[in-house]
């Protein structure tokens, strides 16, 4: 697993995990706010890109043909079937329109500094 763009982690290691989390917690993002379908970011320090992120909710059992788990079938949950960019956000409020969701499918907004850089911010809509 990958936490915040910055550490690399077996997701396996609970432990491990734990910290990884503990040390990527973002205490100082901009604000997501979201009227109909306009996403805010409002004011902050730096730069980064603004996605939005379509996923299934729903759990979906997966079966696995090698490595660790090979012969095994894993449940996956929160699965990407959508990333898109919607702008460039420079520090200072900006709104985003967002696109139709498709049905079925969640949305959430990331506000990621660089190329898999930190997530500052994030919304669950």
């Amino acid at each position: 697993m990958i936490v915040n763009g910055r550490d690399a982690v077996l997701g396996s290691r609970e432990g491990e995990l734990n910290q990884a989390i503990a040390r990527n917690v973002n205490k100082a993002g901009p604000e997501i706010a979201v009227a109909g379908n306009r996403v805010t970011v409002g004011a902050g320090k730096g730069s980064a890109t603004v996605w939005v992120v379509r996923y299934d909710p729903r759990t979906i059992d997966v079966a696995i043909n090698a490595g660790e788990n090979g012969g095994r079938t894993i449940p996956h949950r929160n699965v990407v079937r959508d990333l898109t960019s919607l702008g460039q956000w420079q520090g200072k409020s900006a709104s985003f329109t967002l696109p139709s969701a498709p049905a079925g499918l969640a949305t959430a907004v990331l506000v990621q500094q660089g190329k898999g850089g930190p997530i500052v911010a994030a919304r669950k809509i």
